[in-house]
């Protein structure tokens, strides 16, 4: 930008214009990037190659965004990995020296945090048992040096009392080092435990948009594995390591300048400080080459990921070749970090100490032999052989410190886990009787029940007592009232010993029992089943169980859908995608929500769910503001289909039913109502069949009815829809579309729709533009004139 400023404005401005100018060019040019050389010649070839014009459009592009962002700039939603977007354009990744603007050395507030995990008692005691250890070494090797002075003066001196001394000293020695090895790793292990648990908490609740839309998958699998392993395995090791070091070197050094004449203590000042200088330098150096290793290994693992996860996309394109050399580079970059910092930054270091501490070995050598008289002969050999066994592990010592260094820098990675943002809070105080709970307990420890059915009234009896009865709308069965007001009763009477019972109240009802559901009379019929009927001999694995469904009663009738003037943005973004949204849904209602792409409609869903939260306005599910009420209290009643759908690696009944809430029958009936009967037949293991991470050995359609077999599982009050059937045949469309208006009587379903031809059962459409531009019937709306809607149909026909 200068240079051109330069030259426009300057050498070819009105300034000098009616003056000679001279301008002297190299002769050779090179264009080059991250270390390597792309193109060079002279000027005239090198500006018409590619790769200079690839360089002049970066320049223009950087200008013009500098300058200001366009309009549309933000109209893209953040993706998950900023790598993979980059090698999707076929673009550098940005170079980067941190993955984050985080320095990574250590602080104290960050070492007291993780002591405090790992209890100061444990550290404590280990210290301790450390420093007396390497002090009752020293006494060994005393025991020898007296030995040694004794006999310069008297061959005839007995040795076993000394042999004795040596043995005893060394045998404390070792049970200390035994007792604060142990402590050490009980202090590793607490620690390693709790930045585990809290690390995946806050993963878990980390916001899609302000997380993991900012972070490439292969810099999180690259914390949660290398970064975790390190601090498992061999955080202990190296920091105990080094510990063990400063104290091997401390306290013979103190001993040395004790016992040695007051020469070698100021000889030894500018040694000591040349030397911490020169490991200052080492240090300050491999910390970024460290962290420019760490940085490689995220994008190496980033772009294999990306791979794995698109092969078919990468060689339909054609584009095996471009991100193998992207690979290529990527892992160069990883090797060159791992040399210099490996080979020739710890040679440097090394050979600078082997030189100035061989230096001083000699200068206290001269020194004690001048003084032998005073010392003795074993005094001074004591003092040699510790600066030889210093400067003999220099080497090793350096590695062993550097290493607990990068231990420690692992430690500070993981604590910027330990404080990325949180969504709101699972679970809130005053939302108990909005919750859903699923219940298990064994039927031996239930209480002896029987039925009475008077019409289609049922009542569940315990002792002669009602406990029991049948919902309003006999699907359910809830705890009897006297004027409208419950009786002191709970669900728990009916196993005094679940306390999850407890956890109901009176607003709770039962939905499911067992393979009995959405009938009271069948509910109560499970309920009263004689346990002694039921075998559980020690053979069995396991024994006979209930599974309950408990519902709040919030939406017992159906969830009615109210959003008011909601606005909604991702992240930091400013730019709002959904701008005022305002409608309602009546309770059972069938609603489509179509649109153009980009229009927010998926966004709204999102919005629904609370992933992303509402900037202002708000959503009412039969009056209740979901803004006050816990995540998973609003995710237990509301379900997605996403068009993307998500499988786990797991039999097929585990992604089905993962919490095993549901028995096998109800599992078999929403295999069948989502027309997976037949794929599950044809499997020798049926339920029990493997399916393969992501569900690659399932067909895209098959994976969608999965998910929506799930949701028929589940039975949510609100269903969402996000293009469920879009990789679907015609044909089982057309069967799906009867399975979701029969298998969800009760359920309120909102629907994104991309094919037209789908909705046109439903009971209501919304047509989003900039916002919500008409809504109505179904048919109402397509018959208007100047319909949105009209017009999408009549361009659906024509295409």
């Amino acid at each position: 930008m200068t240079a051109s400023v330069i030259l426009e404005k300057l050498l070819l401005g009105p300034l000098m214009s009616s003056r000679t100018r001279l301008v002297v060019l190299q002769p050779e040019v090179e264009r080059q990037a991250k270390g390597r050389i792309l193109v060079s010649g002279k000027p005239e070839d090198v500006f018409e190659t590619e790769e200079f014009k690839k360089l002049q459009s970066e320049k223009t592009s950087s200008g013009n965004a500098s300058s200001g962002e366009s309009p549309g700039s933000y109209m893209q939603r953040p993706t998950a990995a900023p790598v993979s977007r980059s090698l999707a354009l076929g673009q550098e990744p940005p170079a980067s020296l941190r993955e984050e603007e985080f320095e990574g050395r250590p602080s104290w507030e960050m070492v007291k945090q993780y002591c405090a995990m790992g209890k100061w008692r444990n550290l404590l005691c280990s210290l301790v048992l450390f420093s007396i250890m390497l002090f009752l070494y020293l006494l060994a090797d005393l025991s020898l040096a007296n030995w040694t002075n004794k006999m310069a003066s008297d061959p005839t001196v007995p040795a076993a009392p000394y042999l004795w001394a040596y043995i005893f000293w060394l045998f404390c020695g070792t049970v200390m080092f035994a007792g604060a090895w142990k402590y050490g790793e009980l202090f590793s292990f607490r620690i390693s435990q709790n930045v585990h648990s809290q690390v995946m908490q806050r993963l878990l609740c980390a916001p899609i948009d302000r997380f993991f839309d900012r972070h490439p998958i292969g810099r999180i699998m690259n914390r949660m594995t290398t970064d975790l392993s390190v601090i498992d395995m061999a955080l202990f090791m190296k920091v105990s390591g080094s510990i063990l070091i400063f104290y091997q070197i401390m306290i013979p050094l103190v001993y040395i300048h004790t016992i040695m004449p007051w020469l070698i203590t100021i000889l030894a000042v500018p040694f000591y400080y040349v030397m911490a200088k020169v490991y200052r330098v080492y240090q300050n150096s491999s910390v970024p080459v460290r962290y420019c290793l760490t940085t490689a290994a995220s994008h190496s693992n980033s772009c294999l990921s990306d791979v794995m996860e698109s092969s078919v996309v990468v060689r339909g394109f054609g584009q095996e070749n471009r991100l193998a050399e992207h690979f290529a580079l990527v892992t160069d970059d990883c090797v060159k970090a791992q040399l210099t910092n490996d080979r020739l930054l710890k040679r440097w270091v090394v050979n600078r100490m082997f030189y100035l501490w061989s230096f001083f070995t000699t200068v206290t050598y001269l020194v004690g032999l001048y003084n032998s008289a005073s010392l003795g002969v074993g005094t001074l050999g004591i003092c040699l052989t510790n600066l030889l066994l210093i400067e003999a592990g220099i080497d090793q010592n350096l590695d062993l410190m550097s290493g607990a260094l990068f231990e420690l820098i692992a430690l500070a990675r993981f604590h910027e886990y330990l404080s990325i943002p949180q969504e709101k809070p699972m679970r809130v105080p005053h939302d108990t009787h909005l919750r859903n709970y699923a219940v298990s307990y064994l039927r031996k420890n239930a209480a002896d029940l029987t039925m009475k059915q008077d019409g289609d009234f049922i009542q569940v009896f315990k002792g002669g007592s009602p406990i029991l009865q049948s919902s309003k709308d006999g699907r359910a069965l809830v705890l009897p009232t006297s004027d409208g007001k419950s009786q002191c009763l709970r669900l728990q009477d009916l196993c005094p010993s679940c306390a999850e019972l407890g956890h109901a109240g009176s607003s709770h009802r039962i939905v499911a029992a067992n393979d009995a559901a959405n009938g009271s009379k069948a509910i109560a019929e499970e309920l009263c089943k004689n346990k002694r009927n039921f075998l559980t001999a020690s053979g069995f694995s396991t024994a006979p169980k209930v599974l309950l469904d408990l519902q709040s009663d919030w939406l017992a009738d159906g969830a009615r859908v109210e959003i008011d003037n909601l606005r909604v943005g991702y992240a930091d973004i400013p730019r709002d995608v959904l701008k005022g949204v305002t409608f309602s849904v009546a309770p059972r209602m069938k609603v489509a929500i179509v649109g153009t792409t980009g229009c927010g409609k998926s966004s709204l869903l999102l919005a629904l769910l609370r992933v992303l939260e509402p900037r202002a306005g708000r959503v009412l599910i039969n009056g209740v503001d979901t803004r006050h009420i816990g995540l998973a209290t609003l995710r237990s009643s509301l379900g997605l289909v996403p068009q993307d759908p998500i499988l786990f690696s797991g039999t097929m009944r585990q992604n089905l039913d993962p919490l095993s809430q549901y028995t096998d029958g109800r599992v078999k009936r929403a295999v069948r109502c989502a027309h997976l009967e037949e794929l599950a037949n044809s499997w020798p293991l049926g339920l029990d069949h493997k399916i393969s991470e992501d569900g690659s050995n399932l067909s895209f359609g098959q994976r969608q009815l999965l998910c929506l077999a799930r949701m028929v599982l589940r039975q949510p009050a609100v269903l969402l829809l996000d293009e469920a059937t879009s990789a679907i045949d015609p044909r089982t469309q057309e069967a799906v579309q009867d399975t979701i208006s029969s298998s969800f009587p009760s359920t309120t379903m909102l629907a994104v729709a991309h094919r037209l031809e789908t909705i046109m059962d439903f009971d209501h459409v919304v047509v989003m533009d900039h916002g919500v531009a008409e809504q109505g019937p179904v048919k109402e709306v397509a018959a208007r004139s100047d319909s949105i809607f009209k017009v999408m149909l009549a361009a659906k026909a024509q295409s």
